[in-house]
């Protein structure tokens, strides 16, 4: 834990910090002796408020006896920067499978279509969902998944999908699958708590992924390596998106802010502060000089990237979600169970796809023929935007009928 769940002042996030005292004075390790070590104690004890993990199940006896093993050993640290976090020098975990059948359902936090628009995939538990665009039937399922999938985004060209995924307050991963067989390729980067979102750029080049720490990660494909890590919120970052030309991406925040970042100057442009709430979505305005944001305060809002003026917005009855836009139509998921469509030049309203639930996520075909809106319940509809018929509807939970 860090400094939010710190007991007594002891930190065990870093190595660097579990070898401090706490407010007692005393260390954590003493080398050599693990008797005299507060860690071993913490780890062995039977006194269940002293334990750690605290209010979990005990470490199994033969973890503990390797941590004693190793402080007998001398506590020697050999994970390259003692600074770093923990969860970031760990090998990644392989998860469990997910649910044969699920017992019920769960929200469609994300969903994305395929890079030829005949499939969707959808956000589950520890698995990505894989169903046809047409039919809404179960192509196959993708797991070593996260237990909860935030965010997803395909490739271009098709090859990838990236996910943003993790178990809050605990573990937080960017994992890359081969889209054709949801082979999984590598975990990109790994977090403290969950990744909430990722995007690849329109070259396909790179990704760019937000989470739960507040920090932002710039991926690169060809390396599968993290080339930047900043630390531009003081919260969970929402939702992450790029420009058209890939130099600038953008970012939502439960900080109540959405920024904006040159990758080619490395610097932050400007700092939307005008929100009254955690920001949910963000997505540029085609012409690339306004940014358009929504979240908890119930708002639309239109900002000039040049001096951080709010240009415009539109208000709502219930809280908004991670928006999308294709050209010049914005699209606005609501918990009021409807998807708005609005021009992006004047947010004129040009009308609503309603959902039996709260639509908590909104995709659109690469060839923009298709709008497809994952509800609160499961549930998973597409329409066609020429004529905003609905398409189909099916309840993307494997087993569930």
């Amino acid at each position: 834990h860090g400094p939010k769940k710190a007991k007594g002042s002891y930190r065990v996030d870093t190595f660097d910090k579990l070898a401090l005292p706490g407010d007692t004075g005393e260390p954590m390790i003493t080398a050599g002796k693990p008797d005299m070590s507060e860690l071993f104690y913490r780890l062995s004890t039977d006194d269940d408020d002293e334990r750690m993990p605290h209010e979990d199940d005990p470490l199994p006896p033969e973890v503990v006896a390797k941590f004693k093993q190793w402080i007998d050993d001398g506590a020697k640290f050999d994970g390259g920067d003692p600074k770093a976090l923990l969860a970031t020098i760990l090998p990644p975990p392989r998860h469990p499978d997910p649910p044969a059948k699920y017992p019920r359902a769960v929200p469609i936090t994300a969903l994305t279509f395929s890079a030829d628009g005949q499939s969707v995939f959808v956000s589950g538990y520890h698995e990505v969902s894989v169903w046809g665009a047409a039919g809404g039937k179960l192509q196959r399922r993708i797991a070593r998944e996260g237990e909860r999938t935030y965010g997803l985004s395909a490739s271009p060209d098709g090859k990838w999908l990236a996910t943003a995924s993790g178990q809050p307050g605990r573990l937080g991963e960017v994992r890359l699958f081969e889209a054709a067989t949801g082979k999984l390729d590598s975990v990109l980067t790994t977090a403290p708590d969950v990744m909430l979102d990722v995007a690849f750029d329109p070259a396909g080049r790179r990704m760019v992924a937000g989470g739960a720490d507040g920090q932002v990660r710039v991926i690169d494909l060809a390396s599968r390596k993290v080339t930047h890590t900043l630390g531009l919120h003081s919260d969970w970052v929402n939702a992450v998106t790029w420009d058209h030309n890939g130099s600038r991406f953008a970012t939502a925040s439960r900080d109540h802010t959405a920024k904006v970042f040159d990758l080619a100057a490395n610097k932050s442009l400007v700092t939307f502060a005008g929100h009254g709430k955690n920001v949910r979505g963000v997505v540029f305005h085609p012409d690339g000089r306004e940014l358009f944001t929504s979240g908890m305060d119930k708002k639309v809002q239109l900002w000039r990237i040049s001096d951080g003026k709010r240009v415009r917005d539109t208000g709502f009855s219930a809280e908004l979600f991670k928006l999308a836009r294709r050209d010049k139509v914005l699209f606005v998921p609501a918990a009021d169970n409807r998807v708005r469509r609005y021009q992006t030049n004047d947010l004129k309203h040009l009308g609503d796809f309603a959902l039996d639930d709260w639509a908590v996520s909104v995709a659109i075909s690469p060839d923009g023929k298709h709008l497809a809106a994952g509800g609160f319940n499961g549930q998973v509809r597409i329409w066609t935007l020429e004529d905003g018929k609905e398409r189909n509807t099916f309840t993307a939970i494997p087993g569930l009928e």
